[in-house]
């Protein structure tokens, strides 16, 4: 008997607080959020993605004995490959950027780089290397065809050096 009465109150209790509502809108002031981030603003994206992207691009390109990098090679049909990794003068900033006619595919900014930067490690130019072995090496590394029209190629070392091979067919 002495647990039926705790049991029978317990029973009463839940039953008496069910009731409380029991003539209410069960969505009435019910408040559905829809957006639960904000929209990042220009600010946000300055100071945060793409400062960390300029971090990551400027201590991987400490990795090579280059601070700018430029290629293009023109192929028929005026198709060309353009990969540039240069500097903004003003701040220091890196400006990547990959277009590629032969895929029709274009990239700017970190996904250029992550393009661009394991191509440009493969890559050993010092300056005194012939014209051919060089474009070679530039050619093989980016996976390029060797059937250019025009190509041109432009680093700068870290000591300023600037390092420069062209060639037509």
């Amino acid at each position: 008997m002495n647990r039926i009465i705790p049991c029978m109150l317990a029973l009463f209790l839940a039953a008496g607080l069910a009731g409380c509502d029991a003539g209410r809108d069960p969505n009435e002031n019910l408040e559905v959020k829809t957006d639960t981030y904000p929209e990042p603003s220009e600010a946000q994206n300055k100071d945060g993605a793409l400062h960390v992207d300029q971090r990551r691009m400027q201590e991987q390109m400490n990795k090579t004995p280059y601070t700018q990098f430029e290629l293009e090679a023109v192929y028929s049909k005026d198709q060309t490959y353009t990969a540039d990794i240069d500097r903004d003068d003003e701040k220091g900033n890196l400006i990547v950027t990959l277009q590629d006619d032969l895929k029709n595919k274009h990239f700017d900014g970190m996904g250029a780089f992550d393009i661009i930067y394991p191509k440009l490690k493969q890559l050993s130019l010092q300056g005194n290397e012939q014209k051919e072995a060089a474009i070679t090496q530039v050619l093989k590394a980016f996976g390029l065809p060797s059937d250019y029209k025009e190509i041109e190629i432009s680093l700068i070392k870290k000591d300023g050096t600037k390092i420069e091979y062209e060639d037509q067919l």
